[in-house]
Formats: structure tokens, sequence, C-alpha cells
């Protein structure tokens, strides 16, 4: 069985890829914010773990539950609680975005490309990992400015990862 690893699998593009994962035979490690979800819908092959992605722990918690780690999708994200004009956002607001999305994001493709460089090969490939950003990536929007700076870094982040691996 391959093994893929779902962020924000409870929301609408986390929880239809991994329910495509699951009806495709894999087993799914989904991560999101709520303690308590409604995971009816879901097969028995789905763990959920409720986590932080601007966690270092809630991280390493979620890279080292699958038996192995044929594919991370990181599909979850926040945007600022109050949409404040650029001249107008806050630092606790940067930061928020920018942990969860764009350091969040870094470090888990981080840990899940070094532990699937480190198994055997399944069919020549030891993984695959697809980042889900934004056109606010490359749009500007002045009232979430930090939300577009983040998902240009996750943006980033593809084409680097990309690159070295």
């Amino acid at each position: 069985m391959n093994y893929a690893i779902v962020t924000g699998a409870l929301g609408g593009i986390g929880r239809a890829t991994a329910e495509l994962l699951l009806s495709r035979g894999w087993g799914v490690v989904g991560m999101d914010l709520p303690e308590h979800p409604d995971l009816s819908g879901f097969s028995e092959h789905f763990t959920y773990i409720s986590g932080d992605l601007s966690a270092a722990a809630d991280r390493e918690r979620l890279v080292s539950l699958p038996p192995r780690l044929d594919a991370l999708v990181n599909v979850a994200g926040i945007a600022p609680r109050v949409r404040a004009d650029l001249l107008e956002m806050t630092e606790e607001s940067y930061d928020r975005v920018m942990n969860v999305n764009t350091k969040g994001t870094m470090f888990l493709t981080q840990a899940a490309a070094r532990r699937m460089l480190s198994q055997p090969t399944e069919d020549g490939v030891r993984g695959r990992i697809v980042n889900v950003s934004s056109c606010s990536a490359y749009t500007s929007s002045t009232s979430r400015g930090e939300y577009c700076v983040s998902k240009a870094g996750v943006t980033m982040l593809t084409m680097l990862y990309a690159d070295r691996l």
C-alpha cells in the first residue's frame, strides 16, 4: 500500500485529495486544526491528527506516522483574520500567516523529502510532493498582503524543491 500525508485534510481541496487517494487504495494521514472533527465518509485507511503546521513537534509527528511516505500534499493554508490595508497590517497577522503557509510548508516538505530519500524506491520513485498555492502568489491584493507574500513563498519553495530533488 502507498501512503500519503495531506495537510488541510478537512477543507475542500484537502478533503477531496484525501478521498481520491483513499479511493485509489492509498493509506492517508491527514492533518488539520480541529481536535474533534467529523470523520464520517473517510475509510479505515485514513488516520487523522489534529495539529498546527507551524509547530515543529506537530510536523515531526506527522511525518513519522505512515509506515512509508510515498506522497506529501501540502494543502493547508490560512488567510489573515482581518483584511487590513497593507499600511495597517500587523506583525502578528504577518507572522501567523507566514508561519503556517510558508514556514510550515517549508519545513514539513524538508522533513518529508528527507524521509522519502532515505527509503527504498518503489517503481523507481521515492516519493512525490505537491504544493497547493494560489493565484495570490502573483496577483496583488493590498488588503491581504501577508497572504500574497506567503503564497509567493510557497510557489518559490515548490521551484526550489523541484530543482533540488
